[in-house]
């Protein structure tokens, strides 16, 4: 991932409310900074582990669309 896209994705976590929340609820400026530090890096593994999973649906939609299917049918019996 590079910097763009790391920026891009960083600002996708600041305007999210419950980040906002959790933040507006630390006790102190260090609470803040661990909360601050700790939801970036999972997001951004997030975001990043994802990439290849959108890849893959951009190249094979009918494919996961036809896995998809068959989860969910395994899923409500």
């Amino acid at each position: 991932m590079n910097k763009e896209e790391k920026k891009m994705f960083l600002e996708v976590l600041k305007s999210n409310d419950l980040y906002k929340f959790a933040l507006d609820r630390a006790e102190n400026d260090e609470q803040r900074r661990k909360i601050s530090a700790f939801a970036e890096d999972i997001f951004l593994q997030l975001a990043e582990n994802s990439i290849p999973l959108k890849k893959v649906m951009e190249e094979n939609p009918e494919k996961v669309a036809e896995a998809a299917k068959n989860f969910i049918s395994k899923i409500n019996k």
